[in-house]
């Protein structure tokens, strides 16, 4: 990824869908520690989670409410529309999710 033109220098990939879209640490100012999600198809990789707190703990709420969870032939799978709400209400102060709900 680093000779992709939309690379950043600061960037620490921490997890990946095997796809080719992976959740980033975003290391750089003026809010260091923010969680983006690169996806391939896209230009722009806005910030998703404020912290890598706020993203694990609205993954564990999803998964404790079954918006994350294993199907019956051992896949993660994801309700989208679930999560996108929960993360919302979980992730205020983050535009990303206030454009989600539009």
């Amino acid at each position: 990824m680093r000779t992709d033109r939309r690379w950043q220098v600061g960037w620490l990939p921490i997890l990946a869908n095997g796809g080719g879209d992976f959740y980033l640490v975003d290391l750089r100012p003026p809010v260091p520690g923010s969680i983006r999600h690169f996806r391939l198809e896209e230009q722009e990789h806005p910030v998703e989670f404020a912290s890598l707190a706020a993203f694990f703990g609205t993954v564990a709420a999803a998964f404790e409410r079954g918006v994350i969870y294993i199907d019956s032939n051992g896949y993660l799978e994801m309700n989208d529309m679930q999560f996108a709400e929960l993360a919302g209400a979980m992730n205020p102060d983050v535009a990303w999710w206030r454009i989600a709900d539009d």
